[in-house]
């Protein structure tokens, strides 16, 4: 291989001070070096010398457009992760998946609640106000609305596509930035499988089994899929006992393959997880910036270790997350001379239950008492107050909804291809706030400052609803897509949705009959293919996406009872190539996005409202590439790496109108003090949105060898990731990172078992994974001494320390 070009690529990537110019020089080089190896290595036929005694990389089959293609003919950025790499990696959930895949992070926000991925760094500007994420997840195409069941199991999949870019054309349901499908593994005739057993220190425990057989020979067939996956906690509460990081998940697939003849295909799927998470390990980090402010910490989270949140437990009451995945869907497939027709129908039934304790410390925090009825404004505290109680806020949601998707596609062969569909979804949200107060101080009588009666229950129990909601959407889509071969090596393609939505919501603020309101909308994904050999793609496209407007849950005014859609363009040109005979797949592109009408936290436009509300307000936009590598070295050796680099950043005119107050007295941030409509905000020009790295890198290094016992290999896995720093809101005054995780295998395997001695997070790495403000969680702290009342803090969630296990498989 050309060290020349190394040495370019290496240059332009280190010394470069502008990131427009390394982008164009760095994507030049790229394309340069794909095309003189493509030359180099090429045998007259233009298909790489025969004769190599290495194995060639596999080709890589994807749905990304809703068709199965060579990932290396499809013009967009695509990580395709086998489960073949899942296994070897120990990944077992979005986080492992996001730990593998370049410009991809990953915000569990504690305890699986409203998790969050991050593609190519363009993350939520709302602070989880927006009803919709900027990344859409999806089981074989079926969308999973609910953020806190986007993290399903991993068992029983053939592979997990993670898609870079808008997509909303191809589809819809908000797949603003990116999507991410799990796509499930057909059932085989073949009978087969496999089991597993996994121990490990914290108590982990993982029981895997998958089983496929035919049912009627060449007709039917079925696979069932199982995972059982236990963590005791990675932190320990010296006081309580307790522990915190834990879960406890349990996850069923059922698959069917139905093909009574060569031209039906029909393939019923069913999921099933009870999955239950911990309270989240977090640090408290004593506040810094400023005085009474909401924003109290500045500066890089990390230091100091204080401790994390402490597990609540009172009968069925328990500070984590728990929640129920019923799903369902039946794709068939009608593939004659005519085209092809495929029908795929969807239904969720989700539940999920998270209860937060978030009183300041695992002692409580004072609260003055009163006689009971008497505890308002002015009224004289009690002799021998105050008393130590903890408080505890929950959220119960039941989602359930149904989607069907039809589309007819024209014969592959054809040198116009054409195609057209419709899609339909309905969904409908039943949620219940609820609130309690530790009520085991109160003497008989008595009652809390400013605390209605009814929020004190016994022990804690948060049992008490204070706001009940229904929110509701419906979805009618519209989709056209065409591929016209203007040359035998040059292909135009399109896709275009025009997309009807209407929302509806009612909850105690809303007006009586509730709120309706429609969005109409048109996303579409173009791109022109140019394949001068049969291993080198380039490509150009540009694509925009929509995230859905909606309603603001606690709006007490019409000027904030809904917001505006926020939309984006994309454009894009890369490279994919095959070279060395086959052994190296070298990938990559470059990019620019606009985020336009963002939807951010305000305070609300109601004179005596308290709660924020979302609304649109300014713009962004940044450049990045993004480098993807898999290379066979030698018949022991193999390579993967990949690199993405981007810099989102607001664009001038946009604003934060929620935490001015805050900012008027940090002096890191009086400088950006401006006003906007008549009101005091922040300038957020040149600054990056929350939980996004500019910088992600991945390198993976297996080798294998023969053991010399038997049929026996022995094999050595290295996994290395590396994430710069991230800021923990839009004002970047608090940030943490950069990371560096490495996990580690070593094992020995022959055709029926595997045996792996696995090592995750070997450099004990404990830098946050995220960070939230005014979240009042417990911890080690008692609480200040002479203080009474609620006290904001700046919280950050804590990863796993180094944990180790031994993984014992066999295959049938």
């Amino acid at each position: 291989m050309n060290r020349y070009n190394f040495a370019l690529l290496e240059s332009c990537a280190s010394k470069s001070r502008n990131l427009r110019w390394t982008l164009i020089t760095c994507a030049s080089i790229l394309g340069f070096m794909s095309l003189t190896l493509q030359t180099a290595a090429a045998a007259p036929d233009d298909t790489g010398a025969s004769g190599s005694t290495l194995p060639v990389l596999k080709e890589v089959v994807v749905t990304a457009r809703k068709k199965s293609e060579n990932l290396q003919n499809v013009p967009l950025s695509i990580t395709a992760i086998s489960s073949e790499t899942l296994t070897q990696a120990s990944a077992i959930s979005l986080e492992d998946i996001a730990f593998l895949t370049p410009g991809v992070t990953y915000n569990s926000n504690g305890a699986q609640y409203n998790s969050s991925p991050v593609i190519r760094g363009l993350s939520d500007t709302s602070g989880g106000l927006a009803s919709s994420q900027n990344v859409s997840i999806f089981l074989d195409g079926v969308y999973i609305a609910d953020p806190s069941a986007i993290d399903l199991s991993l068992g029983g999949l053939d592979r997990v596509e993670v898609i870079e870019g808008p997509v909303s054309g191809l589809y819809g349901r908000n797949a603003f930035t990116g999507a991410i499908n799990y796509v499930t593994a057909a059932p085989t005739q073949t009978p087969h499988a496999d089991m597993a057993v996994t121990e490990g220190d914290y108590g982990r425990n993982i029981i895997e089994g998958v089983g496929s057989t035919a049912i009627i020979k060449d007709v039917l067939s079925a696979r069932l899929a199982y995972t059982y996956n236990h963590l005791d906690g990675t932190y320990q509460d010296p006081t309580s006992g307790l522990r915190s990081n834990g879960y406890n998940r349990n996850d069923a697939l059922l698959s069917f393959l139905y093909t009574p003849n060569s031209n039906i295909r029909i393939s019923p799927v069913l999921y099933y997880g009870d999955d239950k998470f911990g309270a989240p390990a977090q640090v408290l980090y004593p506040g810094n910036c400023g005085a009474t402010t909401t924003i109290t910490y500045c500066g890089k989270l990390g230091g100091g270790y204080i401790g994390p949140n402490t597990p609540y437990e009172s009968g069925t009451d328990a500070s984590g997350n728990s929640r129920r995945v019923e799903h369902a869907h039946i794709d068939g497939k009608l593939s004659y001379d005519w085209g092809t027709l495929d029908l795929l129908a969807g239904f969720n039934h989700i539940q999920t239950k998270n209860i937060v304790e978030f009183t300041g410390t695992e002692y409580g925090i004072p609260y003055d008492l009163f006689t009971a009825g008497n505890n308002g404004f002015g009224a004289t505290p009690l002799a021998g107050g105050p008393v130590l109680a903890k408080s505890f806020f929950g959220t119960g949601l039941m989602e359930r909804d149904a989607s069907f998707e039809f589309r007819y596609d024209t014969p592959a062969q054809y040198p116009i291809r054409f195609g057209f569909g419709g899609y339909y979804f309905r969904n409908v949200t039943n949620a219940i706030d609820t609130f309690g107060i530790d009520g085991q101080n109160i003497p008989a009588g008595d009652a809390f400052n400013f605390v209605a009666e009814g929020y004190v229950t016994p022990n804690g129990a948060s049992n008490h609803d204070i706001n009940t909601g229904k929110d509701g959407t419906i979805d009618y889509s519209y989709v056209a897509n065409g591929e016209w071969d203007i040359l035998p090596t040059l292909t135009l393609s399109s896709t275009v949705r025009e997309t009807e939505e209407g929302k509806t919501q009612t909850n105690s603020y809303s007006p009586p009959g509730g709120l309706e309101k429609d969005y109409h909308s048109i996303t579409s994904n173009e791109a022109l293919n140019w394949k001068p050999s049969k291993t080198l793609t380039l490509y150009v496209s540009a694509a925009n996406g929509e995230k859905a407007g909606g309603f603001n849950f606690a709006a007490q005014g019409p000027a904030d009872y809904s917001y505006q859609p926020e939309t984006d363009w994309d454009y894009e040109g890369g490279v994919k190539s095959t070279l060395l005979d086959g052994h190296l797949r070298l990938n990559g592109d470059v990019f620019y996005t606009t985020l336009n009408n963002l939807i951010s936290a305000a305070p609300p436009s109601t004179a005596g409202a308290l709660a924020t509300v979302a609304k649109n307000v300014g713009s962004l936009s940044g450049e990045g590439i993004e480098v993807k590598a898999d290379w066979v070295v030698t018949n022991a050796l193999t390579l993967s790496a990949g690199l993405a680099a981007n810099n989102p950043r607001f664009d001038s005119g946009s604003y934060d109108v929620s935490n001015a107050g805050a900012c008027a007295v940090i002096a890191a941030c009086t400088s950006r003090l401006t006003t906007y409509k008549g009101a005091p905000a922040v300038d957020l020009k040149g600054l990056a949105p929350p939980n996004e790295s500019d910088f992600t890198f991945n390198f993976t290094a297996q080798y294998k060898r023969p053991l010399g016992y038997r049929d026996f290999d022995w094999f050595v896995r290295g996994d290395y990731r590396y994430e710069s720093r991230e800021y923990q809101g839009v004002e970047n005054l608090a940030w943490y990172g950069p990371r560096n995780v490495l996990n580690g295998h070593i094992g020995v395997q022959n055709k029926s078992w595997t045996l792996t001695a696995y090592v995750l997070n070997i450099l004990d790495d404990k830098t946050p994974i995220g960070a939230v403000y005014n979240a009042q969680l417990n911890t080690y702290d008692p609480p200040p001494n002479g203080f009474v009342g609620t006290f904001w803090n700046q919280l950050a969630d804590l990863p796993d320390p180094r944990t180790f296990a031994v993984r014992l498989a066999y295959h049938y």
